[in-house]
């Protein structure tokens, strides 16, 4: 890659779209993990009428943020951008932060943390979606990391219809 592509492409992630579209209407949502509050942002489709199928989109591994932006100062609001293409066409989706992001209420031990907690969280998510009136049925959508959190939580027993694996 030359130095003028990784310029463009540094640029875009810069100027990555952070206002969603108008066919997306979107509101704050918490997933009760345990003790825990996640805070998340669900995104619905604005035409939806009647019950529509809702996507739990499940972060990767890092400092990663509910709409895919890294504390470690990359920000390509992907997550996001993700859960507008959805909305746009009649899919809501929910995206949260994870238990080490500053939208996590409550106390944990980072250092004591495995996988099956974080699952724990992604099968909580899944729970709540699945007793909402609104949804037909949910899938979890895991990148990276998060495909193998997604696999955990519906080994699990996490209600839903389908995985999704984005760079596993």
């Amino acid at each position: 890659m030359t130095v003028l592509s990784l310029a463009l492409v540094a640029l875009t992630l810069q100027n990555a779209d952070t206002t969603a579209p108008a066919a997306a209407v979107e509101s704050p949502y918490t997933i009760h993990s345990g003790a825990l509050e996640l805070g998340g942002t669900l995104t619905m489709p604005r035409a939806a009428a009647g019950k529509v199928p809702v996507v739990v989109i499940i972060a990767g591994s890092g400092p990663t943020d509910r709409n895919g932006n890294s504390l470690m100062g990359i920000r390509p609001n992907s997550y996001a951008q993700l859960a507008w293409r959805l909305a746009e066409r009649g899919i809501a989706s929910l995206r949260y932060d994870k238990r080490a992001m500053p939208g996590t209420k409550g106390t944990f031990d980072l250092t004591k943390m495995t996988l099956d907690d974080f699952a724990a969280d992604a099968r909580a998510a899944a729970e709540s979606l699945a007793h909402d009136s609104r949804f037909s049925k949910v899938v979890l959508l895991g990148h990276s990391e998060g495909s193998a959190l997604a696999l955990i939580a519906a080994r699990q027993g996490a209600p839903v219809a389908g995985v999704i694996s984005v760079s596993g």
